[in-house]
């Protein structure tokens, strides 16, 4: 522990230029991962070790992202071998379908907008199932960066300021000093949530799921009159899944199943760049960006069909197949934007990915769902619990708060997952890891990760060249194009205008977190400069 003292503030000078290794390297959005990977490294730990202690990490230093009251996906390549694993949050079993409906409860913060969390299950799992350094072992830099703090950054002093009014008493007892806000590169400790992990490296997953943890978070919910309950942490449960997994040319794309909606739009883009020809024209061009709009649209048409695949009957299959496919191909018009009859379609996130010299893998999406979730925080240990009862459709044509109007198949039942967009995505060529990479952002995580492969793989764009391109969005309600502010041109705007698209100008579009494996064997790492982030290994 004295060795992690005299080296922890090392990891603060990471930056977040590309990272060439050969050892491994870690991309993802905070600086204090490169520095915790290489320690489990160096103590003989392999790529999901790392993950492991890395998701630990960010529910300490990125608590308005991950924490241990939220949930998430992982794509995991070990030994040639894809496995997908979905940690997603689940529905209190004693909501109903009807429940906001009956009742003026907010979705979106407070007691009834928490799903039972699933990501100390999801470490669990991973580490039964790959793990070879011990499991406190790996909560040990998580609880060295609580106990002894770390200082707070930019985006941690704006996104926990603006949640001030929302935080409940124990959240505001956490972040701030006696109702004051802490400054920039200020110390941080949390002496509660330090306490939470010891419990965890003594008992496991039973100190969240059966023991102390598990009775504060429920007790901090039932006392704001919520329905989660023991017996919903007691049943909950991980999914191993069966990765979605597509060609692409001569590429191979695995990419998370249902509850995620993004490995299916992002199979339907790819077939329909494939069907447009998309690669023949310029790089950037008036018509490449329109057809790549047009073609993100029609991609997540079906979205609004999608839900939990254990609870509804949606078939994959009929919404990738060539016909399906081929009769959306044809609609599109070089000319204008296609106008779809309007049927009804259908957070705050992050992502880290890594990668070692044999091409194993971990590309890992976690999310509270919104900036620090619910705004609830329990009262004894300090965890922020997530605000993931939103994803679902929790009122019938009414969008969330990430503009998603979605359907039937996502409306609310005791046990479901939401639907998400995380998609943690896997790129191979003859079995050979290329590409690993995920995002955060909402819907436009799929489209971020569907922009980041093409120009990486078809426009040759280095690793940050393609995570730098200027980024669009298009889901297909509302029907409305977002652009990056400030980063197309003028004559550009006004082309997409006139081949009928509304234009919405943002600055807030996916952020993308990549490593790669070059022909040389080169191993590549590179965060995205749309917020903090770093890029590191050995």
């Amino acid at each position: 522990m004295r060795f992690i003292f005299l080296t922890y503030f090392f990891c603060l000078s990471v930056s977040a230029t590309p990272f060439k290794g050969s050892k491994f390297v870690v991309a993802g959005p905070s600086s204090h991962s490169p520095f915790v990977s290489k320690m489990i490294y160096n103590k003989g730990g392999n790529v999901v070790d790392m993950a492991i202690a890395v998701a630990f990490a960010l529910c300490v230093t990125h608590p308005y992202y991950v924490s241990l009251g939220s949930g998430g996906f992982a794509l995991v390549k070990i030994n040639s071998l894809t496995k997908s694993l979905d940690f997603r949050e689940t529905a209190p079993h004693k909501m109903s379908s009807d429940f906001f409906e009956k009742n003026n409860f907010s979705s979106q913060t407070g007691a009834f907008s928490i799903g039972v969390p699933g990501f100390v299950a999801g470490m669990m799992a991973l580490h039964k199932k790959y793990g070879k350094l011990s499991w406190s072992e790996l909560l040990a830099p998580a609880l060295f960066l609580a106990e002894k703090g770390y200082p707070v950054s930019g985006d941690w002093l704006n996104f926990t300021n603006q949640s001030k009014k929302q935080f409940n008493l124990a959240g505001k007892s956490v972040f701030f000093k006696k109702g004051k806000s802490y400054s920039l590169n200020e110390n941080f400790k949390q002496k509660s949530l330090a306490t939470a992990f010891k419990l965890l490296q003594k008992k496991g997953g039973d100190a969240f799921y059966r023991g102390d943890i598990g009775k504060d978070v429920v007790s901090s919910i039932q006392k704001e009159k919520g329905l989660l309950s023991l017996q919903d942490l007691e049943k909950y449960k991980v999914r191993w899944l069966k990765p979605l997994v597509f060609k692409f040319r001569s590429y191979e794309i695995s990419s998370m199943p249902l509850p995620s909606s993004g490995g299916i739009i992002l199979a339907r883009a790819f077939r329909l760049i494939e069907k447009q020809k998309l690669y023949k024209k310029t790089l950037g061009s008036f018509d490449e960006t329109h057809l790549l709009a047009e073609i993100m649209s029609l991609a997540f048409l079906p979205r609004y069909l999608m839900g939990d695949f254990e609870f509804s009957n949606f078939k994959p299959e009929l919404y990738l197949s060539d016909k399906n496919l081929k009769e959306l191909s044809d609609k599109i018009s070089l000319e204008k934007s296609v106008k779809m009859p309007l049927i009804k379609e259908s957070g705050e996130t992050t992502h880290f990915s890594i990668i070692d010299k044999k091409g194993n893998t971990v590309a890992m999406t976690l999310t509270l769902n919104g900036i620090y979730g619910s705004k609830l925080v329990s009262s004894r240990y300090g965890v922020v619990l997530n605000n993931q009862i939103d994803d679902f459709t929790t009122l019938m044509n009414q969008a969330n708060q990430y503009g998603l109007i979605q359907g039937e198949n996502n409306l609310i039942q005791g046990g479901k997952r939401p639907l998400s967009s995380m998609s943690p995505t896997l790129v191979e060529k003859n079995k050979q890891t290329l590409l690993s990479l995920g995002g955060a952002g909402g819907p436009a995580i799929i489209t971020g990760v569907l922009q980041t492969i093409y120009r990486y793989l078809v426009h040759n764009l280095n690793l940050e060249e393609a995570l730098y391109y200027p980024r669009i969005h298009h889901q297909f309600l509302p029907r409305e194009l977002f652009v990056e502010d400030k980063r197309f041109s003028p004559e550009r705007i006004v082309s997409l205008k006139m081949k009928g698209h509304k234009i919405k100008f943002t600055n807030h579009v996916s952020r993308v977190f990549a490593v790669a494996r070059n022909k040389k064997g080169e191993l590549l790492a590179k965060g995205d400069f749309r917020e903090m982030s770093s890029a590191g290994g050995l």
